[in-house]
């Protein structure tokens, strides 16, 4: 089954699980109207409805099965698997994030310190991780086709840590981003092409945030 639900009641705490396992090429006619993202692994919630707390758990996989939709350039069956886990409970003002772990094709974006969300405001300390080891950018096309570019090669390779400092976004570099072979396309045309670069996300932050 695409989902199944196990859960348990004892002395009127409830802890649920839910095993997924969602393909969009298996909802017949409707698969042409879903996002093309597989979708497979485990959710856990505990609730204790008396005390008012619960909290949740994910691992999951998240699939892209085919990312030459996005450019006749990309080969056919190029994939971008993404390992989701993150742990959440709330709290008296709002929500505490515990875990927050994303990666995968080589890149991975980690919280560094448990994140408080407080009800209706953004948070105004955050810290996470963003690495990159010889990471395949065509994996993030999925992400960048929002801004309606595409990723058809290229290699990128760095460390950076991202954070909020009293409600103020900073980037530092923690190792020079190096891109390889970068070629970036917008709307079918080439803007990119092949394109060895060096980048300190630092200096690249405040020149286009002012």
């Amino acid at each position: 089954p695409a989902l199944k639900f196990t859960g348990t009641a004892d002395q009127g705490a409830l802890n649920l699980e839910a095993t997924l396992d969602l393909d969009p090429t298996r909802f017949g006619i409707l698969s042409s109207s879903l996002p093309d993202c597989q979708v497979a692994g485990l959710i856990k919630a505990q609730a204790d409805p008396l005390a008012g707390t619960w909290a949740v758990q994910t691992d999951v996989k998240a699939t892209g099965t085919d990312l030459s939709k996005f450019s006749p350039t990309i080969p056919r069956n190029t994939a971008s698997s993404w390992m989701i886990k993150a742990q959440a409970r709330n709290a008296s003002d709002g929500l505490d994030v515990e875990q927050l772990d994303i990666s995968g094709n080589g890149i991975s974006l980690v919280l560094a310190k448990p994140l408080r969300l407080t009800n209706g405001r953004l948070p105004t300390e955050a810290a996470l991780t963003l690495t990159a080891r010889d990471a395949n950018l065509v994996s993030l096309t999925p992400f960048l086709a929002m801004a309606n570019l595409t990723a058809t090669a290229g290699r990128w390779t760095g460390e950076a840590e991202l954070a909020l400092v009293q409600g103020e976004p900073t980037i530092t570099t923690v190792k020079t981003h190096a891109f390889a072979g970068l070629t970036l396309e917008r709307a079918g045309k080439v803007l990119l092409k092949e394109v060895d670069a060096q980048l300190p996300l630092r200096s690249y932050f405040l020149v286009t945030s002012n």
